[in-house]
């Protein structure tokens, strides 16, 4: 989604607004744009950057963060992500446009390629905005279909690299079951614990890594469905232990049956289990992100701008 601040810059400086983000040219340079949890990123794709280069656009925007309102800068594979906190204030028009006017002013001084010539051949020939991996830059005919070429490969190869997703899943169960631990406790003494879905959601992608599982497009769905298990499971064990404590009887499954088959105890359990997997599922969205840009990271996707 592209909040209000960023639709008004597009609109105001003919950029293109996209799904969840807005991209265009800004003095000779493509730039994209995008929001995220309490801050605003820009970010440039600087290809074939000498390592003198490099250290003085850091040490620049260093030096100049205050002035610039800048929270953070990154300089990583030639993307130069500038991030802007929104905790206290939203970033306002002219904040925008005075990073914009700094950044590329330094971009010339150092003789950074910009949109005239192709990103990937150096050449001053018939050249459009390409996208790669939603970030635009300028790029020919020729090196275009290259590159959409060599993407179609590389997500070909990806998708027949085995995954171990059976492997993954025995790790996210693992480690939402270990993660269900605190859920379990907190809960039998009766306090809040929807919150801790976040760490049931977390912990269960960490155990599917741990386990040797590989991110691919059915990991999200394996940490969905394990994040809801567990949150289940959670509030299921808690009320089992609650029962044996109350009665002074050892375990059995007739009880776990008693759980699941009373109405009297599932709607006393469904507020837990719902604000949980509400909480669950605020973690596991932000995980899918985290998930998508480790696979877009494997596969560059290029489209025209």
């Amino acid at each position: 989604m592209v909040f209000p601040g960023l639709k008004k810059w597009a609109e105001q400086n003919n950029w293109k607004v996209g799904k969840n983000r807005i991209y265009g040219g800004y003095n000779g340079y493509y730039f994209t744009a995008f929001d995220g949890n309490g801050y605003k990123c820009f970010a440039t794709l600087l290809p074939c950057l000498e390592e003198s280069q490099r250290a003085e656009i850091l040490r620049n925007l260093n030096q100049n963060k205050k002035k610039l309102r800048l929270a953070e800068i990154k300089l990583e594979k030639g993307i130069l992500s500038a991030i802007f906190r929104e905790t206290w204030r939203p970033l306002k028009q002219e904040e925008i446009k005075k990073y914009l006017d700094h950044v590329t002013n330094v971009f010339m001084e150092q003789q950074i390629m910009g949109v005239d010539k192709c990103s990937r051949c150096g050449r001053e020939v018939n050249h459009e905005m390409v996208l790669l991996n939603e970030i635009p830059v300028s790029m020919c005919k020729e090196c275009f279909e290259s590159t959409k070429g060599e993407s179609q490969q590389a997500e070909q190869e990806f998708a027949r690299t085995d995954k171990n997703y059976i492997q993954g899943l025995v790790g996210a169960l693992a480690g939402g079951i270990v993660a269900s631990i605190p859920w379990i406790i907190f809960s039998y003494f009766g306090w809040f614990v929807a919150i801790l879905g976040l760490v049931i959601g977390k912990a269960s992608l960490k155990g599917y890594k741990m386990f040797g599982g590989k991110l691919g497009m059915g990991t999200r769905w394996i940490i969905l469905g394990v994040t809801a298990f567990s949150i289940v499971f959670s509030e299921v064990v808690t009320y089992v232990i609650a029962i044996m404590v109350y009665h002074e009887i050892p375990f059995s499954m007739d009880i776990v049956y008693f759980v699941l088959t009373t109405p009297d105890v599932i709607r006393e359990m469904a507020p837990n289990i719902l604000m949980g997997c509400f909480m669950g599922l605020l973690g596991v969205f932000q995980l899918f992100k985290d998930i998508k840009q480790e696979v877009d990271s494997a596969v560059v996707r290029v489209e025209q701008g």
